[in-house]
This record gives structure tokens, C-alpha cells and sequence, in this order.
């Protein structure tokens, strides 16, 4: 059992959060989106597991409720925007997405919890009460759409929007995204959609999808960039001073710490958390190596985890030849064709094909 003041040592360091250089970037890039959506209406925010995306949501939240607090902006009934509302999308019953659930979870949010249950009081007092429920998508949606038009948040953040492509392939996965633009066209506000990059899928299923959504790749910090690497030692010795910990342990073995958190901010606090509460059951003074190695994800737990990245990250990238096909298609360029070869005349058969017959010096 943890002392009072060990839990509270826990719980002050889970509490701490950095503003770094990433997370600044993506939450001026959300709200300028947000002030200002052109005509998408859905902005898909990816990143990998453990980077950090509901930290980002939280402080998107925050930075939006400010600012409407400071200014306040009109919004489409006449009133100023309210704060934005977030939820997560709960993940289904059996692996399996239900709109239901997570009409039922958007209700809460808006303050208009959904009513689960109808009670029918019959005219005659006699008879029993009937009840009916009031599950249905229709039942859901049509409360959830007049609320956000009566209180227009800011924008409505969605985390594990992930689970949103639990529902197979095909057609089904088209008409995910279709609802989502449908709530966003009725209600008339943005929605954020925070998930890891299976989240993309849904993004170019099909030309009227892709025109109305934005995508916003919130990945890792890269070793291999100087600026980036810097980046993460800075928030690494930043962690270091909120901790019992001495900071040349972290700093020396910056690589190794890099190397088991995946280059991750939100896998690095959740591993020197476990460290932190190891240390202290141990009745340790400060963090040691052999905390951090045992609390450590496993090389196969990070090695799965660099695989979704590697995938992830390319999704993000525009090759020659995709930009090529893309201009061929538009008819920016044509593409060529190779030569058409000669086609040969038949020979009568018995005839030879006229070739130069070498004549020896000696005849």
C-alpha cells in the first residue's frame, strides 16, 4: 500500500502535462480549421497509439473555451458559440460499431442525455402501463441534431474515432463517414474526429467524402530529424525535473528511452509513471535503471507498435508517380506511349528474307 503523499507524488506527475513543440503545433492547426472550415465540415486527426491524441483533444477543449470566452462569436441562431463538447466513441458490443451507443454517448455530452425508455400512461387506468424503447438511430439523431443547433458548441471533438471502421468493408464503411457529414451539414458545426490511423480509411472512400473532410497527421517524434530529436530531449529533461529522478539517468540513455517509448510522448509519461510507482513501492528515494527496464514495454509490444507507424506515416506521403497518375488523369500531361513497331510483310513461303550475305576475301 502507497503512502498518502506517494499517491499524492503519482498523482501530481499524471496530472502534469507539456506543452510541446507537436501538440502546440496540431492545436493551432485544429482551431484555425475550426475558426474557418471552407466548406469540409470534418477535420480526421491521426496519429499513432500513445502519441498523445486525447491530451491534444483536452487542450483543443481548452484553448477553444477560451477563446470564445474572450470573444465570442455568433453563431448560426443569433447567440454566441458555446464551448466546444467532446466524448469518445464507445467501442461497440462484441468488436462490432453501434450507431446507437454512440448517439446515446453524443446526447450526454450536448446535456441532453437521450431518453432509453417511453412510458405510455393509457387512457384507462385499469390497463397496464406500456413501455417502449426509443433505441432506434431516427429516435437518436433527431435530439442530438436540435440540441447542437440550440447550443452550437464551438465543435464537437470525438476521441477513438477509431472505432467508427468497426463495421467491415465496402459500403458500410462508406456510409460511416456519411453520417458523420450528414450531422456535421445539419447541425452546422465541425466535428474532430481524434483516432489512431485506421482512421484513415474512411478518408478517400469516395471524391464527395474527400472534398468535405481534412486530414492531420499528429505523429511521433523522428530521431532521425536533428530538430525533432532535439524537440524530444527537451520534453524528456522537462519530465525529468517533475520527477524523483536523476536527469542524467534519462539524458545519457536518451536513445534507449527513445527507443521504448516509440518516440512517443504519451507512451514515455505512461512508462515513467509505472517507473515512478515502482520506485516508490520499492521505498526507493528516486527512479533507478532497474525501474525503468522493468516497467518498460515489451520489444514486442514496440515492435508492433513501429510496424502501424511505418504503415500509418506513408498514408501521409504523395509519391512522383502518384502526382504523375494524378495529372494524367486531370490531362495536365499524357502519358507516353511506347513506339509502334513495324509490322513486317509476309513471306511467300520458299523465299528468303533479304539479308546481306558475307563474301570471304579468299573467293
Amino acid at each position: 500500500m502507497l503512502s498518502r503523499s506517494d499517491r499524492e507524488t503519482i498523482d501530481a506527475f499524471k496530472a502534469f502535462t507539456i506543452a510541446h513543440p507537436k501538440l502546440v503545433e496540431a492545436d493551432r492547426e485544429i482551431r484555425a480549421f475550426v475558426h474557418e472550415p471552407a466548406g469540409t465540415g470534418v477535420l480526421l486527426v491521426a496519429g499513432p497509439t500513445g502519441v498523445g491524441k486525447t491530451t491534444l483533444l483536452n487542450r483543443v477543449v481548452a484553448t477553444l473555451t477560451e477563446e470564445l470566452e474572450t470573444t465570442p462569436v455568433p453563431g448560426a441562431n443569433g447567440a454566441s458559440l458555446s464551448k466546444p463538447v467532446a466524448f469518445a466513441t464507445p467501442p461497440g458490443t462484441g468488436g462490432s460499431f453501434s450507431w446507437t451507443d454512440w448517439l446515446i454517448a453524443a446526447n450526454e455530452a450536448l446535456g441532453h442525455p437521450s431518453p432509453r425508455e417511453v412510458v405510455h400512461l393509457p387512457d384507462d387506468p385499469r390497463r397496464p402501463i406500456k413501455h417502449s424503447g426509443t433505441r432506434t438511430i431516427g429516435d437518436l439523431k433527431r435530439p442530438f441534431v436540435a440540441a447542437a443547433v440550440d447550443i452550437q458548441p464551438g465543435a464537437i471533438a470525438v476521441d477513438e474515432a477509431h472505432h467508427l471502421t468497426l463495421v467491415g468493408t465496402g459500403q458500410r464503411l462508406l456510409s460511416q463517414l456519411e453520417m458523420i457529414k450528414s450531422l456535421a451539414d445539419a447541425t452546422g458545426r465541425p466535428f474532430l474526429l481524434f483516432g489512431t490511423y485506421d482512421l484513415l480509411v474512411l478518408r478517400n472512400l469516395s471524391g464527395q467524402l474527400g472534398r468535405r473532410c481534412m486530414d492531420l497527421n499528429f505523429s511521433r517524434y523522428h530521431i532521425a530529424d536533428p530538430i525533432e530529436w532535439g524537440q524530444f530531449r527537451s520534453a524528456l529533461f522537462t519530465f525529468a525535473k517533475q520527477l524523483p529522478i536523476d536527469e542524467d539517468l534519462l539524458l545519457a540513455n536518451a536513445e534507449w528511452v527513445y527507443g521504448r517509448s516509440a518516440g512517443c510522448i504519451g507512451t514515455l509519461k505512461q512508462w515513467l509513471t509505472r517507473a515512478l510507482v515502482d520506485a516508490l513501492d520499492d521505498g526507493a528515494r528516486e527512479i533507478g535503471r532497474i525501474h525503468l527496464e522493468r516497467k518498460a514495454l515489451s520489444v514486442a509490444a514496440l515492435t508492433a507498435i513501429a510496424n502501424e507507424m511505418a504503415i500509418g506515416e506513408l498514408q501521409f506521403q504523395e509519391t512522383r508517380e502518384e502526382v504523375a497518375d494524378l495529372e494524367i488523369l486531370l490531362g495536365i500531361t499524357v502519358r507516353a506511349m511506347p513506339p509502334k513497331a513495324r509490322p513486317r510483310r509476309p513471306q511467300r513461303p520458299g523465299r528468303r528474307s533479304p539479308v546481306r550475305d558475307r563474301i570471304d576475301d579468299a573467293a
